[in-house]
């Protein structure tokens, strides 16, 4: 299992002041993440007057995503750069893939650039078929 480094930056607490500055070391062994699976976490709390600012260490959370989504191991994406697809449910959408990147979650994007208006669009891979 990997350690994994995020900082919720500096925040503006309202309706809170500390006049002494306050520091917040805490341990959680079940932080659940946004897949829903409890992962060990520490981190530091540091406050003074309205602002806060914290550091914290998740164990596992990218592998844990990329396996609950399929796609570790994934070798290519179904689009590149330069390729034509359309949109074939919904809202029409025909476009040229000017991008495909993955998410932090580990899931394959593609951006479309919208063929007549030049609009760009974030899609998921499903979202479109290819054309020529």
């Amino acid at each position: 299992m990997k350690w994994f480094f995020e900082t919720s930056g500096l925040v503006k607490i309202d309706g809170m002041i500390w006049i002494i500055p306050c520091v917040n070391i805490w341990y959680d062994s079940q932080m659940f993440l946004e897949n829903g699976k409890p992962a060990k976490s520490f981190g530091i709390q540091v406050s003074f007057l309205r602002w806060s600012w914290g550091v914290y260490i998740k164990q596992g959370y990218i592998d844990e995503v990329k396996q609950l989504n399929g796609v570790i191991n994934q070798t290519e994406p179904k689009f590149k750069v330069g390729d034509k697809a359309h949109k074939p449910k919904g809202y029409k959408f025909p476009c040229t893939i000017v991008g495909v990147f993955e998410t932090i979650g580990g899931e394959i994007r593609v951006i479309g650039e919208m063929d007549e208006y030049g609009l760009l669009h974030i899609f998921n891979e499903n979202q479109l078929e290819s054309y020529e």
